[in-house]
């Protein structure tokens, strides 16, 4: 959980360093050759960076940000689903404490490896923009997308850990939800959203995050409800972030345009 909010962290740092410059350097094109002396061989003086066009790349599909109402059963249900479990005493007994006593049977040697991949999901959305696959967006607003997303996954999850304290399957405390999940599936719906013309990539993104949930139940870290509403509360929160960006964004267009009218009046 550490390892999310120092990669939050540095996210943030990152897109409000870059949002504090200017990442060009426009030449006026109202010099003329003789003002700029400048020779054949510079001529891309005053061009931004491939980095700044990485960067300030605007988004290439708008429809990633569009609200469907579709996209609420799935993260709907998984919440749904783990909060009745987990608070039906009938359902927590059949399923909760029978999942877990099933998978500590017969003993087993914990291996936490999810504390090593479970960003893996939303790390990947850069690296694939590093590797030459574009997403959706620039690094800019990706990094906006990120930071927002798992902002919201976090500061629903975090009064619901420490208000409610239910009590894990190893006996420590703040199980409901999962945070690891929550950090996984927020990542792994990032990287579906800004690759869905590549859905080989969005379905690897959910497998990880599906082996992150599995692992805490596996080391006996959280129960199947905890998991069930950690997942839910990631793809939700994801979506959610989309879904203003483009209320944002629209007002701004907006407001440009009517800056435009009244300077032209």
């Amino acid at each position: 959980m550490r390892k999310c909010f120092i990669i939050l962290f540095l996210l943030l740092v990152v897109c409000f360093a870059a949002n504090a410059q200017n990442d060009t350097i426009m030449v006026d094109s109202t010099l003329n050759d003789a003002d700029l002396q400048i020779n054949t061989d510079t001529t891309n003086i005053g061009q931004p960076s491939v980095f700044a066009q990485s960067w300030r790349r605007p988004c290439t599909d708008v429809s990633v940000h569009k609200f469907r109402a579709t996209g609420l059963i799935a993260p709907v249900l998984l919440f749904s689903a783990g909060a009745t479990i987990a608070f039906t005493p009938k359902l927590n007994t059949s399923i909760d404490l029978e999942f877990r006593n099933l998978m500590q049977r017969n003993g087993h040697k914990h291996i936490f490896f999810e504390d090593y991949v479970v960003c893996l999901p939303a790390v990947a959305t850069y690296g694939l923009n590093l590797c030459g696959l574009k997403g959706k967006h620039g690094y800019r607003d990706l990094t906006t997308l990120t930071a927002a997303s798992y902002i919201i996954a976090y500061g629903i999850a975090l009064p619901m850990k420490y208000g409610i304290d239910r009590m894990r399957p190893n006996g420590d405390h703040f199980s409901f939800p999962s945070g690891h999940t929550i950090a996984a599936f927020t990542g792994a719906e990032i990287l579906r959203r800004e690759f869905k013309d590549y859905p080989v990539v969005g379905v690897v993104g959910y497998v990880v995050a599906a082996g992150v949930g599995f692992m805490r139940i596996y080391n006996n870290k959280h129960w199947v409800s905890d998991v069930l509403a950690g997942a839910g509360i990631g793809i939700l929160s994801t979506s959610i972030t989309y879904w203003l960006a483009s209320y944002v964004n629209s007002n701004k267009a907006t407001r440009k345009k009517r800056k435009a009218q009244r300077t032209d009046i």
